[in-house]
């Protein structure tokens, strides 16, 4: 049987919608939308990876190491936007955790802004490739199983926590491992509604569960943390690149989205409750 993570009840709206053969439910107390079953994360990299070329995706994912390269100035605006915000809120950032780290592409870029960084991931492949390509200091294992030894300034949870069966559990986890000053930078995907770009994939089954700003900022506090800051960027820029979309319109429809909150990528800034 389904739980919302959030109210952990299971008084739910089954028949809300059917995408793509999956069955999505409703919770009838906070409205968090959220998938009916479950399946293994791993799975997410190959599924993703198989995908990546092909007409008709289930999941619409570009982080792979020939997209980093190709891309590296689209990654890099990325990630320099990120950071740039983080240290608005601490302007001494020297360490990264990375949770989810993929390939280590995040943590490559900190790393050449003078960051000392760590990394854990469930992807062997992923791990391979950041410790034998990217010589990052990356560990194949899971949140509930990795033992913290040290705080960081910077905590990462980027396309991961959508993911998660027990979100809960886990941000617990990380919210115990942080220092009073430390930072939580969220990445979810934000599609239910009318977002930018229209009709962008769900990511389903891998996105288990659907998150807007309300529903977040609700599981976050649940959890022992405060939301400093929220924006919304867009998904897909990437593939918008490798089907030579980009123009100045699209660029101008990105802006829009970005000022007025209706991309369908969401971030929060977040810090613990001590």
């Amino acid at each position: 049987m389904s739980v919302c993570c959030i109210c952990e009840s299971d008084q739910y709206n089954r028949e809300y919608r059917i995408y793509n053969g999956y069955q999505l439910c409703k919770c009838n107390r906070c409205s968090l939308v959220y998938l009916d079953g479950r399946i293994n994360p791993e799975e997410f990299i190959a599924d993703a990876k198989e995908g990546l070329h092909s007409e008709n995706k289930q999941t619409e994912y570009w982080s792979f190491p020939e997209m980093y390269h190709r891309y590296l100035f689209v990654f890099d605006n990325f990630f320099k936007e990120r950071l740039t915000r983080c240290l608005r809120y601490n302007k001494n950032i020297n360490t990264m955790f990375d949770i989810g780290a993929g390939y280590g592409f995040w943590m490559d870029y900190c790393r050449r802004q003078g960051i000392e960084v760590k990394g854990i991931e469930i992807s062997e492949e992923a791990v391979n490739y950041g410790k034998e390509k990217m010589y990052l200091d990356i560990e194949k294992t899971s949140l509930e199983d990795f033992n913290f030894y040290s705080q960081y300034a910077l905590y990462n949870l980027c396309d991961v926590l959508e993911h998660l069966k027990n979100p809960n559990r886990d941000l617990r986890i990380i919210h115990n491992a942080m220092k009073p000053e430390s930072l939580l930078f969220v990445q979810v995907p934000d599609v239910l509604g009318f977002k930018i770009p229209i009709n962008h994939n769900m990511g389903l089954p891998h996105h288990i569960w659907q998150f807007n700003f309300k529903t977040l900022k609700i599981l976050l506090e649940k959890n022992g943390f405060y939301v400093l800051k929220k924006w919304h960027g867009i998904q897909g820029v990437i593939g918008c690149y490798e089907r030579n979309e980009v123009n100045i319109f699209l660029k101008s429809k990105w802006l829009f989205a970005k000022t007025f909150n209706l991309g369908n990528r969401l971030m929060v800034l977040c810090k613990a409750v001590t």
